[in-house]
C-alpha cells in the first residue's frame, strides 16, 4: 500500500492535515513498515507545503505511537480511546 493511500487525511484552512488511523486498516501494519511509510509521507507533505499535522491514534493501534514519535510527532492531548499527536513541518516555531 502506498504511503499516500495509507495516510489519506483531511486538509484544513491553515495548510494542515488531520490523519485518523483506523484500527482495521492500520492494525495489521508492522511498526517498522509504518515508520518507513510515515517517513515517505512526511517527505511528500513537506514538499507540498503542508504545515501542521495531526495524527489521531486509537488505543487499538497504540503500537504505532513509538514509530510516530521516532518520526518527530509529539503528544498533544489524549482522551479515553485515543491519543492526538502533532508535527510541525516548517522550519519555524510551531503554530500548533
Amino acid at each position: 500500500m502506498a504511503a499516500a493511500d495509507l495516510f489519506a487525511g483531511k486538509g484544513d484552512k491553515f495548510g494542515g492535515l488531520t490523519i485518523e488511523l483506523d484500527p482495521q486498516r492500520h492494525g495489521r501494519l508492522d511498526p517498522s513498515d509504518f515508520a518507513m511509510k510515515l517517513a515517505e509521507a512526511l517527505t511528500k507533505w513537506s514538499a507540498e507545503g503542508k504545515r501542521g499535522l495531526w495524527l489521531k491514534v486509537p488505543s487499538q493501534v497504540a503500537n504505532l505511537i513509538d514509530p510516530a514519535i521516532m518520526n518527530g510527532f509529539e503528544f498533544h492531548h489524549a482522551q479515553p480511546g485515543y491519543v492526538m499527536m502533532t508535527k510541525w513541518l516548517p522550519a519555524t516555531p510551531s503554530g500548533l
